[in-house]
């Protein structure tokens, strides 16, 4: 199993500390609308979502797993990302059902950390835990969160701030897109990955507010921006939308 006596996490170090961060009632959780009066918008405004964030064996599970991942783990990890246990309790962000998977969304202030199982309960298929650093996420970079993903399609969580979530094509700089809906804990409805290398005849993306996104596989979609390295700006107006 994947609990705290499971073979995918061993038992509890007698740390304190450690004991701490694996203890779901220690986790930290925002105000449905903290956001509104935050000094900066990152993820530390984000409040919990999720029709699962008061199921605290899926919460003990997810972070007993990222204390000590098994065997039977996938455990990714974004490139300058550390996969280590987190020194201290984490901020809950999403647990939830995605599709198949439950997944659980976590951050601890430099790292966003992804945890997802099957939805039924079954070990079979293992599970996977996934890390992205995030300290320097804020405003447009901290707009969305890859929340589920299957073959073909992404779920996106949006930022609670999000006004306007609409799935655009980057090869047709000139069409406005589509509305993607939202449910009411932020999840978009299916979005499309882009293609395979070289193969594709269209690149999805996701513009929310003034921030243009894109999958590239990991959990924190990747902002598009124009201009220099040295003044990058948002990808607004014709001429940054055709580059």
């Amino acid at each position: 199993g994947w609990g705290p006596q499971g073979a995918a996490a061993p038992p509890y170090t007698e740390n304190a500390a450690a004991r701490a961060a694996m203890d779901p009632a220690r986790l930290a959780v925002s105000s449905p609308t903290a956001w509104k009066s935050a000094a900066r918008e990152d993820f530390a405004a984000w409040p919990a979502r999720g029709d699962r964030i008061g199921d605290k064996a899926l919460l003990r599970r997810a972070l007993a797993v990222w204390a000590r991942p098994g065997p039977r783990v996938k455990v990714a990890a974004t490139p300058g990302t550390a996969a280590g246990p987190a020194a201290g309790p984490p901020q809950l962000l999403f647990a939830g059902t995605v599709d198949h998977a439950a997944v659980v969304l976590l951050h601890d202030g430099q790292r966003l950390v992804r945890y997802a199982e099957a939805a039924d309960g079954s070990t079979d298929a293992g599970a996977a835990l996934d890390f992205a650093r995030t300290d320097g996420a804020q405003g447009a970079s901290a707009a969305a969160l890859v929340v589920g993903r299957t073959a073909r399609n992404v779920r996106y969580l949006t930022a609670p701030w999000a006004s306007s979530v609409r799935l655009v094509d980057l090869l047709k700089p000139g069409a406005p897109g589509e509305r993607l809906a939202v449910d009411a804990q932020g999840v978009t409805a299916p979005a499309p990955s882009p293609g395979p290398s070289g193969g594709c005849d269209s690149w999805p993306a996701l513009r929310t507010d003034g921030a243009l996104l894109t999958d590239l596989g990991e959990t924190t979609p990747v902002r598009l921006t124009y201009g220099t390295p040295q003044a990058p700006d948002a990808v607004d107006g014709p001429e940054g939308r055709a580059a």
